[in-house]
């Protein structure tokens, strides 16, 4: 009797199991830690009190149209994508400081490279007169990325 009664509350737990919808089971490796966490920054340092239009968004979401007063910041947080495929979390933004110039980049992507080119969980662009750059907060190092490009574009 024994033999019998644990293959049947095996068969009790599985069944029940199966009438709880996918959505509502997590796996342990869904849960994000802080340190999974990836922050983008972008600053506006031009010249002459300059106010920066930002645009950012992903494939799943856009992140809205935001000004940046000169020396004020815009940034954003997200994890990055833990299923196959791996690395294809990417982040791009449309960046104009006048009417007249325009950047439009990829701000975050999952790939060493950019890893290589900052601090890991954290992306900081430099907006200044000539363009974008990219700051490595831990060596200070600031690279240039894009120039701004003739014209607005409507994003």
């Amino acid at each position: 009797m024994g033999n019998i009664r644990v293959p049947a509350i095996f068969m009790l737990v599985l069944a029940m199991a199966a009438m709880v919808p996918a959505t509502a089971f997590k796996f342990p490796w869904d849960k994000h830690r802080p340190e999974d966490y990836w922050t983008v920054y972008i600053i506006n340092l031009m010249s002459h009190n300059k106010e920066l239009l930002v645009h950012c968004k992903s494939k799943d979401d856009d992140l809205g149209v935001h000004t940046i007063i000169n020396g004020g910041g815009y940034h954003f947080t997200f994890a990055p994508s833990q299923w196959p495929p791996w690395g294809s979390t990417l982040f791009w933004c449309y960046l104009a400081p006048d009417d007249k110039s325009h950047a439009a980049f990829d701000a975050f992507w999952d790939q060493k490279d950019l890893w290589d080119m900052t601090d890991l969980w954290s992306v900081v662009w430099i907006i200044q007169d000539d363009g974008v750059y990219i700051r490595n907060p831990n060596t200070h190092e600031t690279k240039f990325m894009h120039p701004w490009k003739p014209g607005r574009e409507l994003n």
